[in-house]
């Protein structure tokens, strides 16, 4: 006498790898025939809000703009347009290498993707154009303290504008190229995930990488509260950027 019997379950998965729950849901589809028992895993990843392209987590075109593609070299002209300018707006997608540590103290594990190529993928809206020290003294303002921060010399030199200019660069070691970096202050930003050798991680993969990033510190220096973000972007991470009603792609 043969029996047959389907069934259908949803459960969330125990990531034992990460030590954490991977919130990925999978359905589990069991069939039974002959007292023998058969699993099967079907795992469909949540849609994303934005179509992209399927090798990158970085969207191929924007509603309603037109995507212009350009170089670094070309970017860095059209940041020298509104370079030391008013402040300005921007958002953007980028491409850039995490501070990662070897070793997880609070599990106790290696990180095993320490020498492979890890690459952060995030989309960011902020500010360029923006004076630095004028900025700190005024969040410092704003929490009752003088307002007497200076900033520290950096370990670039400006480039176009010397004062509130958004570009910078150092010399490149053991050459005579220059390495340009964009300066920013992110009001917010969001982690779309990784990539492991310039393909995107699976979510088992994400959640180890997690694990293993570097604590983040806060600037001292500022003497507040809220802490008043400065980051610099080599122009080469920058993947997508959107600058006054122009969207433009760097495609090399």
């Amino acid at each position: 006498m043969y029996f047959f019997g389907y069934t259908s379950l949803y459960i969330y998965n125990r990531n034992p790898v990460a030590g954490r729950v991977n919130n990925s849901l999978k359905k589990f589809q069991t069939s039974i025939r002959n007292n023998d028992l058969l699993l099967y895993i079907a795992y469909k990843p949540l849609k994303p809000k934005n179509k992209m392209a399927t090798k990158t987590l970085i969207p191929t075109r924007i509603k309603g703009n037109r995507v212009h593609n350009i170089t670094k070299h070309e970017l860095s002209i059209i940041l020298q347009e509104v370079d030391g300018k008013s402040c300005t707006f921007i958002s953007m997608f980028s491409q850039t290498k995490p501070d990662m540590v070897l070793k997880n103290k609070v599990e106790c594990t290696i990180n095993p993707y320490w020498k492979e190529n890890i690459e952060k993928v995030s989309h960011s809206v902020g500010m360029i154009n923006f004076n630095y020290t004028n900025a700190v003294n005024n969040q410092r303002e704003r929490e009752g303290l003088e307002a007497d921060f200076v900033a520290q010399l950096n370990w670039h030199t400006k480039k176009y504008d010397r004062v509130n200019g958004c570009v910078g660069f150092k010399a490149k070691a053991g050459s005579d190229s220059e390495q340009e970096y964009m300066f920013f202050i992110p009001t917010h930003s969001r982690r779309l995930g990784f990539l492991l050798n310039g393909r995107i991680c699976t979510p088992i993969e994400n959640a180890v990488i997690k694990s293993f990033l570097a604590p983040k510190t806060k600037n001292k220096s500022q003497g507040t509260e809220k802490e008043i973000p400065f980051r610099s972007y080599k122009l080469e991470s920058i993947k997508l950027i959107r600058i006054n009603k122009k969207v433009y792609r760097i495609v090399g």
